[in-house]
Order: structure tokens, then C-alpha cells, then sequence
């Protein structure tokens, strides 16, 4: 996570209560910080590195997220969801695949921004708010899905490395075949 190009992300509590498999009981997490959701977890790695730099990049939910569960898998009726096939887990493993989520759709609206433009818009979309201060605990903040998403440029000319992409080049007639193929996917997918 300290790596330059890295992206790490910090956690914070998405919630500290739910009901779990025994009906009518409310299980409250302790041990990791203010029982307050919102409030960065106490496991989430503070920063800086040893070389000055801000890290965790970013912060996102990590604190209590349900997942789904195998049929295998044993948990504590406390860790349990009250539909008894979701478990509720803490982690920066849970933070993690929120960041990635929101950068998976962030690159397929323009896959061409390096990493540097990445880390700044993400650090210009970030939230603060009562508890997200920017800086070494939070990253820049908390992620904020839809600002970060809206800040993207589409990407207008999409070219294959080989440069042999169909409409690569090809101006309005390319745009025409892009259009034409994905109205056949569309149509082919509402069967």
C-alpha cells in the first residue's frame, strides 16, 4: 500500500448495528473507535510513510459490511445478517473493494487517465465532513461515488494499442459502426 502508484484505501464505519440471526436483537460493534457510523474505524493503517507522503489515498466503508456467506461457512449468530446467508466483516478488505469498484467504472468512462490524474481527481471528489479530515488518518477523505463519477471526462477517441480498433481513425464513418454495433447488443440482449 505505500507503493508511489499504489492506491490505498483507508476505512470507516458504515454502520455499527443491525439485527442478526436471533429476531429482535441489535448487535453493537465495540473495539474499533467511536461506536458512530461515519467515524474512522480504529484498525484502518494511519499514515504518512516513511517518505512523507499521504497514505491512505482515499477512505471508504470498511467497518461492518455485509457480504454474502457460503452455506459452509460458520459465524457467530452476532456476525450474522437476520436473512442468515450475510455476514458482516471488518477490514480495510472491505474498504479496498469499494475503491476499486468506483475506479473500475471511473477508467471505463476514460481509461487513458494515468494514475497521478486519478489520484488527484479522487483527492478533489473527496469528502470531509464532521469526522473526514484531509490528512494522514483519512487520505484525502472519504470517496464520494457520485462526484468523483460526474468529474470523469468521457473519453471520445477510443483506440485499440495496435491501432487496429474498429472506427479507430475512421472519423464519423467509425463512430457510425460503433453506434450500429452497440445498438445490435442492446437489441440482441432485450431477447
Amino acid at each position: 500500500a505505500t507503493a508511489k502508484k499504489a492506491i490505498a484505501a483507508g476505512a470507516f464505519r458504515g454502520k455499527f448495528s443491525w439485527d442478526n440471526t436471533t429476531p429482535g436483537t441489535t448487535v453493537k460493534g465495540d473495539g474499533i473507535g467511536v461506536d458512530i457510523a461515519g467515524n474512522l474505524a480504529g484498525f484502518s493503517s494511519r499514515g504518512p510513510t516513511r517518505d512523507g507522503r499521504q497514505k491512505p489515498d482515499i477512505s471508504a466503508p470498511g467497518a461492518y459490511i455485509a457480504s454474502s456467506r457460503s452455506v459452509d461457512a460458520t459465524f457467530t449468530a452476532a456476525d450474522s445478517d437476520a436473512d442468515g446467508v450475510h455476514a458482516y466483516f471488518s477490514g480495510t478488505s472491505m474498504s479496498a473493494p469499494h475503491v476499486a469498484g468506483l475506479l473500475a467504472l471511473f477508467l471505463q468512462k476514460n481509461k487513458l487517465i494515468d494514475v497521478e490524474t486519478v489520484k488527484s481527481t479522487l483527492a478533489a471528489n473527496a469528502q470531509l465532513d464532521g469526522f473526514a479530515v484531509a490528512g494522514s488518518s483519512w487520505g484525502a477523505g472519504k470517496i464520494d461515488a457520485v462526484t468523483l463519477l460526474a468529474s470523469v471526462p468521457w473519453q471520445i477517441d477510443v483506440e485499440a494499442d495496435s491501432g487496429t480498433c474498429l472506427g479507430s481513425g475512421a472519423g464519423p464513418a467509425g463512430s457510425f459502426l460503433w453506434l450500429a454495433l452497440l445498438l445490435f447488443l442492446l437489441v440482441r440482449r432485450s431477447r
